[in-house]
């Protein structure tokens, strides 16, 4: 079976150092895929049913849902996380409450973030592992060129080939980092601008209901007024 010199690509302290350490990087490219794919699958909710359920529970004042909707864990989704935040802190202002849920979005835009900037090294550091192992077998074959004496494309060419083999395995790690990164970046993108507008409905709503609970009780106060007159 002809494996046009990948044997050989390994045959050297050097062509082996570098494909152990490609090996290690793919690894831990495909389990850092995994895991960040299992993450970003658990924290999927639907944000439009969430606010609407958040604000029929807010103008209704269903105590049990609000206690259920305030009850967001670490792990949970952000959405989630900024909603309970929302609900439990109505009582601010509407310029500390927007404040404080723009410092939660930016925690939970890092816990989304966690992962990314890894994708990025190894599509930037895998290609030039392979091109270290690939230079180092050009160097060899040549050196074996002029101790040999001869010339002639043969000489070489089997040396080349094996030394190729460490870029071409550098790719292999470059090329998925790259998709990855891609495509986790634009989630991040979508979930931060949605964070984004569900925190600002939330401070709209909040301030809405404050001032309509504020107009009712003014109204029930002059309605009493007047009878007792």
């Amino acid at each position: 079976m002809n494996t046009f010199g990948l044997a050989e690509s390994v045959s050297s302290w050097y062509g082996a150092t570098v494909m152990i350490i490609i090996g290690g990087m793919s690894v831990y490219l495909f389990a850092l895929i995994i895991l960040r794919a299992i993450f970003f699958r658990k924290i999927s909710v639907d944000s439009t049913k969430l606010l609407n359920d958040t604000q029929h529970a807010i103008l209704t004042e269903d105590s049990k849902k609000l206690e259920e909707l305030t009850h967001a864990r670490a792990t949970d989704a952000p959405i989630r996380i900024i909603i309970a935040n929302a609900i439990t802190n109505q009582h601010l202002q509407d310029s500390e409450l927007a404040e404080l849920l723009k410092v939660t979005r930016k925690r939970q835009k890092a816990r989304l973030e966690k992962g990314l900037s890894e994708f990025g090294t190894l599509s930037t550091i895998a290609p030039f592992v392979g091109l270290l192992g690939t230079v180092l077998g050009i160097v060899e074959s040549f050196h074996n060129l002029a101790q040999s004496g001869t010339a002639g494309p043969n000489v070489v060419g089997s040396g080349v080939a094996a030394a190729l083999w460490a870029t071409a395995a550098g790719l292999c790690v470059a090329i998925p980092a790259v998709v990855a990164y891609n495509i986790f970046g634009s989630k991040i993108k979508e979930l931060t601008l949605e964070m984004e507008t569900v925190a600002t409905e939330l401070v709209l709503l909040i301030k809405v209901n404050r001032n309509h609970t504020n107009n009712h009780t003014d109204n029930q106060g002059r309605s009493k007024m007047a009878v007792a007159r």
